[in-house]
């Protein structure tokens, strides 16, 4: 009989993949330095917008996926590139965008960085209020 549940590994290799297929970090560091995103740099597959997106929603689901195994650390490298602004990728999906925040909020709470949860939470509640 056929099991009804996904293997952690086997979702957690498929996020991973995702995320290397479209060089989403290559891209979030070029943004932070404020260069252009170039083939260089976002290969053949990361200058698609559809790859660039499923990338980058791959970083957001495998943050829920480690807050939820309770792996804080490892939930927040995985976004340490992301910048939580409104003019960001987030913002094209609103439901990412308060995903995102919750569940990075929530990893700064457990691993007691207090001052980062409020940021986080004041951030998309304003968000929440302003739409």
């Amino acid at each position: 009989m056929m099991t009804m549940f996904w293997k952690v590994t086997a979702v957690l290799n498929i996020l991973i993949q995702l995320i290397e297929k479209s060089n989403i970090n290559e891209q979030l560091k070029a943004i932070e330095a404020g260069t252009a995103i170039t083939e260089e740099v976002a290969g053949e597959f990361g200058m698609k917008p559809i790859y660039t997106m499923t990338g980058f929603f791959s970083l957001v689901g495998l943050l829920r996926l480690y807050c939820l195994l309770g792996d804080y650390h490892m939930a927040l490298s995985c976004i340490e590139h992301v910048q939580f602004k409104d003019k960001d990728m987030m913002a094209l999906v609103p439901a990412c965008q308060i995903t995102a925040n919750y569940y990075a909020g929530f990893a700064y709470f457990m691993i007691r960085k207090y001052a980062n949860t409020i940021q986080l939470y004041q951030h998309i509640l304003g968000y929440m209020q302003r739409t």
